[in-house]
């Protein structure tokens, strides 16, 4: 049975079995350490529809529409300041300041920044949005006290 994905002009992602038409929402198991890898097709009922293991193997009929609806749906947010990070019952609550101004994000207690190559950290909220923590040396003094023990 041929697969394809396709992304309707409301915006939203069907995977195509045959006949049957399935909205799904692609959900990486490694979203910062194999973001094209082992990506999971939630069905709306939260079960797995289909899974890709790695992108770029895929055919283009999954990979080319993917591709299309990661990019519209990827968002990123880079950090200028940590002003405060608490534990806050089963979760971590982040204070910022990014160029879009103040704001508060959660993770969960086992999401950890992640190290780039190039000195940067990412790490991905419960909203599944990414955002990227400067170098330790792009950082005032403050922020580097706050994150220090979560990037040390």
């Amino acid at each position: 049975m041929k697969l394809q994905l396709k992304i309707k002009k409301n915006g939203l992602l069907f995977l195509i079995k045959g006949d049957e038409e399935i909205e799904v929402t692609p959900k990486s198991c490694f979203p910062l350490e194999r973001p094209r890898e082992f990506i999971s097709l939630i069905d709306k009922k939260g079960k797995e529809a289909y899974i890709i293991t790695r992108l770029d193997d895929a055919p283009e009929s999954i990979s080319v529409p993917l591709e299309k609806y990661l990019g519209q749906k990827k968002f990123t947010i880079r950090i200028n300041k940590i002003l405060h990070i608490e534990e806050d019952y089963q979760v971590r609550v982040w204070q910022i300041e990014s160029e879009q101004g103040k704001r508060k994000f959660q993770t969960s207690l086992q999401v950890w920044p992640i190290e780039r190559e190039d000195g940067t950290y990412h790490i991905q909220d419960l909203s599944g949005d990414i955002y990227t923590i400067p170098s330790k040396e792009m950082l005032d003094k403050k922020s580097i006290e706050i994150v220090s023990p979560f990037i040390d």
